[in-house]
């Protein structure tokens, strides 16, 4: 096992002009995190099944260019790593995320599931597979099996002067420990992890963190055959609602509309807070502006309550909408199996659920029966809510267009599907 961390630090950013990074969090919580693991080895005085590793790079900062040149000239020296576990920070606080893996990743995700309060979820691998901003990149490019932890709360002192020792995390250090140290114990320890190429045998997995110490996965191809069988499910459901289609479809252009109004109305408010208190504006790296923690939870609940409202009015359009949330998921779920398949599991769940509970509904004919459709909702909120918080802890208050977009998404199906158990 191979455990990398960098120890540089950066220079400035868009949010800062005013000096250099001292790296307390970037990177030293990997680089503490390895050193206390290492203590935590020598001190349990047992024999080693396993080996391990270490890599502390430098130029990190500059392109990645310490990890790059080593890999590049002593690659002969990690020929006989099987698992890497890269640490990062790109924030000073909140849990360390695991937010990137190596292709076919199944065993891979089944050794972290040994860690202590793992989070993780396929959406964000997808979304940072091919970064360039780690050394986890030129890990991956040399084909080694793994993954990359960072913490992303607290972003705004990212690579700044406020990276220090006064604004770390006793938590979130120790978090990084508690997922590490578990995961090196089960390798090392055990003579099931021998083999060389072991985590580079499998299949590519759509997971994600769903309770405390509970990660669900399956692999993306049982995903996409699960696709495959709801999108025609779906397409039967609308066959069979034939006479209800020219409504159903009104409603999934009324809905199109909202997520695209929406979406461009927290990108209009985000700008505008960062012009009114002077702070860059952009949507990966922006800093915080005064109440931004509220106004993350405020702004979401009012638009909520008002998208609500008016959707509960509708009592003569329930069937309609219903259709339209089920086909708006249907149509995401065959563009994410396809382009996004760590992704898909956002909508393809609840989808499941909702025909589900529709097959009860008319298997049973009984009027308690709507309740299972509880599922849908309960799920949707599981699933939505922690991402949101991820994103908001990622771009602070530029999340809002990413928030309202989510929010906007889940609505299509939620609320009809509580309008209908309602009406």
């Amino acid at each position: 096992m191979l455990l990398v961390a960098h120890y540089d630090s950066a220079g400035t950013n868009p949010q800062n002009t005013g000096g250099y990074s001292f790296g307390a969090s970037d990177d030293g919580y990997g680089v503490a995190t390895i050193l206390k693991t290492l203590r935590s080895i020598r001190n349990s005085g047992k024999t080693l099944e396993n080996g391990i590793k270490v890599l502390i790079t430098d130029g990190e900062e500059m392109h990645l260019i310490g990890s790059r040149e080593e890999f590049n000239n002593n690659f002969s020296l990690y020929r006989n790593v099987s698992y890497v576990i890269n640490l990062e920070a790109r924030g000073t606080s909140g849990p360390a995320i695991m937010f990137q893996t190596s292709e076919k990743n199944d065993r891979v995700l089944d050794l972290y599931k040994k860690a202590k309060y793992p989070i993780t979820t396929s959406l964000i691998t997808d979304l940072y597979k091919d970064s360039g901003r780690s050394d986890f990149l030129n890990i991956k490019k040399k084909g080694l099996a793994g993954i990359n932890l960072t913490t992303l709360d607290k972003v705004e002192y990212y690579h700044t002067p406020q990276d220090s020792y006064k604004n770390i995390s006793d938590k979130s250090f120790m978090h990084y420990e508690e997922q590490v140290l578990p995961i090196v114990d089960e390798f090392i320890y055990s003579d099931k992890y021998n083999d060389p190429n072991y985590f580079k045998q499998g299949n590519d997995s759509i997971f994600f963190t769903i309770l405390p110490n509970v990660i669900l996965d399956y692999s993306v191809n049982l995903g996409r055959i699960l696709g495959i069988i709801v999108i025609i499910a779906s397409i039967g459901i609308m066959i069979y609602n034939k006479d209800k289609l020219k409504g159903t479809l009104k409603s999934v252009a009324k809905n199109l509309i909202h997520i695209i109004v929406v979406t461009i109305l927290g990108l209009i408010i985000s700008f505008g807070l960062a012009t009114v208190w002077r702070v860059n504006f952009t949507l990966n790296h922006m800093g915080k502006v005064p109440g931004d923690d509220i106004l993350v939870i405020v702004l979401p609940i009012v638009l909520l309550g008002f998208m609500f409202k008016i959707e509960m009015k509708e009592k003569d359009k329930v069937c309609e909408n219903f259709l339209a949330g089920v086909l708006i998921q249907t149509i995401l779920l065959c563009v994410l199996i396809i382009c996004l398949p760590g992704v898909s599991y956002l909508t393809m769940i609840p989808l499941i659920l909702t025909l589900f509970s529709l097959g009860i509904i008319r298997l049973t004919n009984n009027e308690k029966a709507k309740y299972t459709l509880l599922l849908t909702i309960s799920v949707m909120i599981i699933l939505y809510i922690p991402l949101m918080n991820i994103f908001h802890m990622a771009f602070s208050i530029s999340s809002l267009p990413f928030i309202f977009l989510f929010l906007t998404i889940m609505k299509s199906l939620l609320f009809p599907t509580i309008n209908k158990i309602i009406n």
